[in-house]
């Protein structure tokens, strides 16, 4: 059978072969974490990406050429790999771990409420609901500016202290402290 084959076919079964590996290369270098996408990489990508698609020669182009019709055992099999990856992933980067984030979240949460009450800044609205790692990303910068809020207040020059704070202050009495 080997001899029945032309050079042609056989330069693109093993076109086709280097092809699958570096697709199984990649994504075991993205699950691993040996790669990760910058926000450069990502919008370069994003410009050459729209450029390319909105030249009609590069589309005549592709139109013409045989290796771009897709091959469906092909697409077959990277859906396989698909589910089987997003699945993987999922084990490693699962619910429970964001549960754990999201538990611990909502306890800085309520610490910086605390601290809004104490220096009365109005809260904001946290309207986040968190169901991905993303919106985890998207509460901590909600936290993130309310306490930077809470600074703010903090260093204004007519600040005033709020009187429930100075009723808790330890005093020093010799050896011990008491809370007043």
């Amino acid at each position: 059978d080997r001899n029945s084959r032309t050079p042609t076919s056989m330069l693109h079964e093993f076109a086709d072969i280097i092809a699958h590996k570096a697709l199984i290369d990649a994504r075991i270098a993205v699950l691993s974490g040996k790669y990760t996408i910058t926000d450069d990489d990502v919008s370069s990508q994003e410009e050459n990406l729209s450029s390319w698609l909105e030249n009609e020669q590069c589309w005549s182009f592709l139109e013409d050429q045989s290796l771009v019709q897709i091959n469906q055992s092909l697409e077959a099999e990277f859906y396989c790999m698909l589910d089987k990856y997003s699945g993987d992933c999922f084990a490693v980067l699962g619910q429970p771990e964001l549960e754990e984030v999201l538990s611990y979240l909502d306890e800085v949460a309520a610490k910086v409420s605390e601290l809004q009450k104490c220096v009365d800044v109005p809260a904001a609205r946290d309207d986040v609901v968190v169901k991905s790692w993303s919106d985890v990303c998207q509460k901590c910068m909600i936290l993130r500016n309310n306490l930077e809020d809470i600074k703010n207040a903090l260093e204004r020059p007519i600040f005033k202290r709020n009187p429930s704070l100075d009723e808790q202050r330890p005093v020093y009495l010799g050896t011990e402290y008491l809370t007043q």
